[in-house]
């Protein structure tokens, strides 16, 4: 495969004509304090096997082109931001595997004051499986046209206790869910959902190094089940012990151990 890239990025915006640039060139502020960071990226691929054949394949050019955006407000303790990404995909040889994915995320941390803190995360992604990849993998005639899902996503964590406190307390709740959206007759007992429960305690027993407890449960659901085949829900719980530690800001580890059901 050769591939050829070419990247581009807007450094200006008519709406934000009279925002202030930032640090960097590529980013604006408003006169709210809002950063925006709007980027443009084409790429152009020559792929001599686009549905992964044996032997001689299908071979075409690719143009993707992927716009993004991200709008951030942070004050230094508490931060909003806001992500925007696109791919749009053609194909020259086949118009019918032509391609756009879309992604948006929201992401929050609030600190109220210095024993409690918030994150909130949530993404939503609508996105193609190529053929001759996933589902179609060596089978690619299985489909006309890329096959489609989505994934959801949802975290918050909250955290009780300062930094500086020998013991901090963090609970977690994640909702995840990947649906697909055609080709039922192929993908159906791929749609799934899951919730996750978590509480997490640190104990600090020395500088940068802390003693970690971990229990959670994870509860797994599949909208459709053959009816000559197990049932295949299942709870996961999950418990461990272990620790973590700071050597400084970009060298760190952990190790932990546990049982799992």
């Amino acid at each position: 495969m050769k591939v050829f890239n070419v990247n581009l990025y807007w450094f200006s915006l008519a709406l934000l004509s009279d925002g202030v640039f930032a640090y960097i060139p590529d980013t604006h502020i408003t006169d709210g304090g809002l950063f925006v960071k709007p980027s443009l990226e084409i790429g152009v691929v020559y792929d001599d096997n686009i549905y992964n054949e044996q032997g001689r394949g299908t071979s075409s050019v690719i143009m993707a082109v992927m716009p993004s955006v991200n709008f951030k407000m942070d004050d230094g303790i508490n931060y909003y931001s806001f992500d925007m990404n696109a791919e749009k995909g053609i194909y020259e040889t086949s118009g019918s595997d032509n391609y756009t994915d879309v992604e948006l995320g929201m992401n929050a941390h609030i600190e109220p004051n210095d024993t409690h803190r918030i994150d909130v995360s949530v993404k939503g992604e609508w996105l193609t499986e190529s053929r001759g990849t996933g589902k179609t993998e060596e089978d690619f005639e299985k489909t006309d046209e890329p096959i489609l899902y989505g994934k959801n996503t949802l975290a918050i964590a909250y955290e009780y206790g300062a930094k500086q406190t020998k013991g901090r307390l963090v609970f977690d709740l994640q909702y995840y869910e990947k649906k697909y959206r055609n080709f039922y007759a192929i993908t159906r007992r791929s749609n799934y959902d899951s919730v996750f429960l978590g509480s997490t305690f640190y104990y600090s027993t020395r500088a940068h190094t802390d003693t970690v407890i971990e229990v959670n449960v994870e509860k797994i659901g599949y909208d459709y089940n053959d009816p000559d085949e197990f049932n295949r829900d299942s709870d996961v719980y999950t418990a461990l012990l272990g620790m973590q530690w700071e050597a400084s800001s970009i060298l760190h580890g952990f190790i932990k151990i546990g049982v799992q059901a």
